[in-house]
């Protein structure tokens, strides 16, 4: 017992050395880190021309509205990921009388402009701010001489840079979508410039009753540099670790003196297993009271996917999927094309040889199908993210303590990542539950070498491959290295490699037939045989200058390179560490490193395990391009969630003692700190994090297919085509009430304006209506 007592200390100490050492490396890249985010944006207006700089450097020009007239500039916010947008300074020149710059306010100067009003608020010494609600936006008119030609210079400061009273979200307190509204007769109407440093780009678009239209132009704040990238990455990375490794170690330290104090209790070893000396020997088998918190966890899913998410797509991926969803309801792989296809295009939809049909592995919109035959496809991920927790809590009990299962189900259904993921229409979380079942066989089919396991865990890998086929083959790689790993140890036993084989060949199954539905669905020949290729043959994975070109630019410009494979993992491990579990001071992995020190080389062993698929995530995708997009969270490492979250438990668990107290009150005083801890914690993120972040994803991400879904509800039954604008070619309010067979009475269309007449034309008996955004107003004629 004094060998694991010294261990444990060592390990504090090493925890505590560490952390103060890391923070000092963050101070030393803090200049870094944080160079890009105090920008000056300089917007001249000449001749009906709008020349964007940044930094005194010309990034983008663009044409005003017509006919060309005065205009009053004003301010612009958005709030995707933070309360707060700061400017500290704003000068203005009008170019007809040629005069100096003139401060309209400083954070020096009192405010001078019209009265702030609608969440603007101006403090001296600190500037203009401007606070508002996650997804929401800002507009200010400036009381400047109406001018045809003029000069506005905005100086944005950083968050950072001082304290605010009101901000509440520290991983996010950087410059986001802000910039300078002009060509304005109002405060709802314009062009805005806007600048995302974190994204590297500067956005040019309309605002037509205070919503953004198609973009009119983007460019790059600066040529990416992978040593900058990478300094970037280690001083975020330096700061959070540090931090969680000294809060960690404050833990262990404490919680062991007050373990230590009571005599009758020993220091926990925590061995990998439970044994016949562990508190819970003899106690009946878990299974039971673990489905009773998966059926709670379900009944929560579902909540939250029905009363809040109001079980619409909300991103197009999802309205992708249910598309494909209601074809297989229908009893068919693909549907014909309608008549005048240019009004029905729907992002990440193929069209080919007279049919239409999703890009997506066919296996989670076939589970989809089940629920909109049902008619209720937003019930299937809440039940599959209860099954989820239910895997998860027999691994926990597994490899660890039962008590560390309880953990992990506490932190999951607290975990905002985890509940809007699973109550989305989103795929990740079907392919983490058979990524997580195919590891938990093949950890079983380790230890105990059962047939039923290699089945088991051969079945889950190969319908993770039908739902997601790059996470799954990143996910499976080092489970294969594992199990082969085994294979070595056990000297190339034959029942084990026969064991392995069988696991193996049924995996393979599911590559077989994710290529045949490939080969068919699309009419391919030959290998490879990829959808999403036929879709846009710049959507696969590597490095070049054509990655990615058939749909969106990523940090500023088009292709993939290294350093913007860097900083979307400094972009994707700062919402991580904050976004998992919602808690402050980006904590949201601070019991990870206690599981590695306080507990025996067999339990460090299947942390380290459990880790691996959200590494092998992390690495396969640096060479991906779209993991510059967020959705409802860092997703596309969601599969590697279940270890994090286990592990994350394990750490918890050690910090109580090995044996709960029970009537002595004498022993309560060892459950105060990591109790008191937990509760802080967890209260945060149900009280500050997690109401705003679940309005912003109910707000931002098509919010409109909300109020067109509860528009459209009086036409039932009745002939309706609704013509509604697109900001883009595929992004459009209502666009998933289509039916692929355009079967139904309603049609949601694209408004294209003098082209609209043909399709009328086509539904003769219809009623016409036309979509502003907000309500559908009736039209004879289009």
């Amino acid at each position: 017992m004094k060998r694991n007592q010294k261990h444990l200390i060592d390990g504090v100490y090493v925890l505590l050395v560490g952390g103060l050492l890391l923070l000092m490396v963050h101070v030393a890249l803090r200049g870094s880190l944080y160079t890009f985010r105090a920008p000056v944006l300089t917007m001249v207006v000449h001749d009906g021309v709008g020349i964007a700089k940044v930094n005194s450097r010309e990034r983008l020009r663009f044409s005003l509205p017509t006919p060309h007239q005065d205009y009053r500039p004003g301010l612009y916010v958005f709030h995707p990921d933070g309360p707060t947008q700061r400017f500290r300074s704003v000068s203005f020149r009008d170019a007809r009388t040629q005069g100096p710059m003139q401060t309209v306010f400083s954070a020096e100067a009192p405010w001078r402009g019209r009265t702030p009003s609608d969440g603007w608020l101006f403090r001296e010494g600190r500037g203009l701010m401007h606070r508002g609600r996650l997804g929401t936006r800002g507009t200010l008119l400036l009381d400047v001489p109406e001018s045809a030609d003029f000069e506005l210079e905005v100086a944005f400061a950083n968050l950072k840079d001082a304290s605010a009273d009101f901000e509440l979200e520290v991983a996010f307190a950087n410059l986001k979508d802000a910039g300078i509204l002009c060509g304005t007769v109002g405060p709802e109407s314009g062009i805005a410039v806007v600048l995302r440093p974190l994204e590297n780009d500067l956005l040019v678009f309309p605002m037509e009753a205070g919503r953004p239209g198609a973009l009119l132009g983007i460019a790059p704040l600066e040529t990416l540099c992978l040593f900058s990238e990478l300094q970037k990455l280690g001083g975020f990375l330096s700061g959070m670790l540090g931090g969680v490794c000294v809060l960690a170690g404050a833990l262990c330290l404490v919680s062991r003196q007050q373990q230590r104090a009571n005599s009758s209790q020993r220091l926990p070893d925590h061995r990998g297993m439970p044994s016949m000396t562990d508190d819970t020997a003899g106690a009946p088998s878990k299974t039971g009271a673990f489905i009773g918190l998966a059926i709670f966890v379900f009944l929560v899913l579902a909540l939250v996917a029905r009363a809040g998410l109001h079980g619409v797509p909300h991103i197009t991926d999802e309205t992708s999927y249910l598309f494909q969803a209601r074809i297989f309801a229908e009893g068919h792989l693909h549907a014909p094309l309608p008549p005048h296809p240019e009004f029905f295009t729907y992002e990440h939809v193929v069209r080919k040889d007279g049919y239409w049909f999703s890009k997506y592995p066919p296996l989670y919109p076939l589970l989809l199908a089940i629920g909109v035959r049902l008619g209720v496809p937003w019930l299937v991920n809440p039940l599959l993210g209860g099954l989820l927790v239910l895997v998860m809590l027999l691994l926990a009990n597994e490899l660890f303590r039962p008590r560390c299962a309880w953990f992990a189900g506490l932190l999951t259904i607290t975990s905002p990542f985890f509940v809007l993921m699973s109550a989305s229409l989103m795929a990740h979380t079907a392919a983490a539950l058979f990524l997580s079942l195919t590891w938990f066989c093949g950890i079983r089919l380790s230890r105990y070498g059962l047939y039923r396991d290699a089945l088991g865990g051969g079945l889950a890998l190969a319908a993770a491959v039908l739902v997601r086929s790059f996470s799954a083959f990143c996910v499976a790689l080092p489970l294969a290295l594992v199990l082969l790993w085994g294979l070595w140890h056990r000297r190339f036993a034959m029942r084990f490699a026969s064991q392995l084989l069988v696991f193996g060949l049924i995996a393979l199954t599911g590559a077989a037939l994710l290529i045949g539905w490939n080969r068919t669905v699309a009419n391919l020949e030959g290998l490879p045989t990829d959808v999403y290729t036929v879709y846009d043959p710049s959507d696969s994975p590597g490095f070049g200058e054509d990655k990615g070109t058939g749909q969106r630019m990523t940090w500023g410009s088009w292709g993939h390179t290294p350093a913007k494979a860097v900083r979307s993992v400094t972009q994707y491990a700062m919402n991580l560490s904050h976004f998992l579990f919602g808690w402050p001071l980006n904590l949201s992995l601070l019991f990870l490193p206690v599981a590695f020190v306080w507990g025996d080389r067999g339990s460090r062993r299947w942390c380290l395990m459990l880790l691996l698929p959200w590494a092998a995530l992390l690495c396969g995708h640096l060479f991906y391009w779209a993991t510059e997009h967020i959705g409802y969270g860092p997703r596309y490492w969601f599969e590697g969630l279940p270890g994090i979250i286990l592990v994350s438990a394990a750490g918890l668990d050690r910090l109580f003692p090995v044996k709960w107290p029970g009537p002595d009150r004498k022993k309560w005083p060892a459950l105060v700190i990591p109790a008191l801890a937990l509760t802080v914690l967890i209260g945060w993120a149900l009280t500050f994090y997690f109401p705003p972040h679940f309005r912003a994803i109910h707000h931002r991400h098509s919010y409109g297919n909300v109020r067109m879904q509860q528009a459209t509800k009086p036409l039932e039954g009745c002939p309706a085509l609704v013509f509604v604008p697109s900001d883009s070619e595929f992004y459009y309010d209502g666009l998933f009430l289509n039916d692929p067979f355009m079967n139904q009475d309603l049609i949601v269309a694209r408004d294209l304006g003098d082209q609209n007449q043909r399709l009328i034309e086509q539904y003769p008996a219809a009623v016409i209506y036309k979509w502003d955004g907000r309500r559908l107003m009736e039209r004879r004629s289009l």
